[in-house]
């Protein structure tokens, strides 16, 4: 009986501490001998609960094989923007490889004017964004406005994905400053380094950077490029011209000033059947455009334009376009389009850092007695 007492009162109190209210004394003195029938009046309220959740597991849960919750497709990470401009025999090889190489978390989005009738019925792998214009420029505002990854890859007609090609350039922008990634085009038989993005060297804008090693400005090609989704939005309205050679130096200028760098993803490789880039033609009208851009940042001179034209003598391709920049900066040739800068967020460096707490007040010290 002192036993019984004991375990009355233990039992008791402990539950009573735990919030089981009334009766329990009763059932102890009725029950204290039958060991089975006193764990189940103490286990009862968990029973009613194992209950209602095997009650909600049976009948509202869906079962094995039935259909009943709905699938909503998965934000993807990276948005391969694939622009069709002119030549659909270039642009489908283009795809072709991007479809065959495809990474994981990633959407396919092809912008046209509305002229490609999808002919492989590619509806289920590729999303189609169309628009009014044609330009390079408006497929690229048109795609990236439709993007839903946090990353945009625009990789022009004619040139060629490979296995991988997005994985480094993806891991770069772990750095909080990386606004921009340019890959690595390659020719696609001779494996020759075509452009790693391009730099301002031998006094010509925008040339292609051969030397991986090359230090100095450097920017990406719009033709193949990646970038923050957010940054190249607000670059669009930024500026908006018709020429991609303007444009890329223009965004790579705004985005600098912002505060982001442009990175070069050396294993990322893109490969072009070509034996030099195809959009890297050296005119007199090339060197006009670019020449307005410097103007715009005030970084023309005639001393230095005259300089650039110098360095070109032994270059008889690129002395037209020599020509052209130093016929910019004598006439202050001025950008068709205006660029509005306010749209742009600047890179904070301090309040993308994270810092450990710190302490204003000396520690007092304890001495022994």
């Amino acid at each position: 009986m002192k036993l019984c007492g004991l375990v009355n009162r233990f039992v008791g109190g402990s539950l009573n501490f735990l919030g089981f209210q009334g009766g329990i004394s009763e059932e102890l003195n009725r029950c204290v001998n039958d060991s089975e029938e006193l764990l189940i009046t103490v286990m009862r309220p968990m029973r009613r609960r194992e209950f209602r959740v095997n009650y909600f597991a049976r009948n509202c849960l869906p079962r094995t094989g039935m259909a009943t919750v709905p699938k909503f497709p998965t934000i993807p990470q990276l948005s391969i923007l694939v622009p069709l401009t002119a030549d659909t025999v270039a642009f489908e090889r283009t795809l072709i490889s991007v479809l065959q190489h495809r990474p994981q978390h990633s959407e396919v989005l092809v912008a046209h004017d509305g002229s490609y009738n999808d002919p492989y019925a590619l509806g289920d792998e590729v999303r189609f964004v169309t628009t009014e214009r044609a330009g390079f420029t408006d497929l690229l505002v048109a795609g990236s406005d439709a993007a839903r990854g946090r990353l945009v890859h625009v990789l022009a007609d004619g040139l060629e994905a490979t296995s991988g090609w997005t994985d480094e350039a993806s891991e770069c922008f772990e750095h909080f400053d990386c606004g921009a990634v340019a890959p690595v085009i390659r020719n696609s038989s001779t494996q020759k380094i075509l452009a790693g993005g391009w730099s301002d060297f031998g006094g010509r804008a925008g040339h292609p950077r051969t030397d991986l090693q090359q230090r100095g400005r450097t920017g990406c090609y719009l033709q193949a490029s990646f970038w923050r989704r957010d940054l190249l939005r607000r670059l669009n309205k930024c500026f908006h011209g018709s020429s991609v050679d303007q444009v890329s130096d223009v965004f790579q200028r705004l985005t600098r000033q912002a505060g982001w760098k442009c990175e070069v993803a050396q294993e990322s490789t893109v490969l072009c059947s070509s034996e030099s880039l195809p959009w890297n033609n050296s005119t007199f009208a090339r060197g006009m455009r670019l020449g307005a851009v410097s103007n715009h940042f005030g970084n023309a001179s005639v001393v230095n334009a005259a300089i650039s034209l110098a360095a070109n003598l032994l270059h008889p391709h690129q002395l037209a376009e020599a020509l052209g920049g130093l016929a910019a900066a004598m006439l202050s040739t001025k950008l068709q389009t205006s660029i509005d800068s306010s749209y742009l967020d600047e890179c904070e460096n301090e309040g993308m850092i994270m810092k450990m707490p710190t302490r204003n007040a000396s520690w007092s010290t304890r001495k022994a007695a």
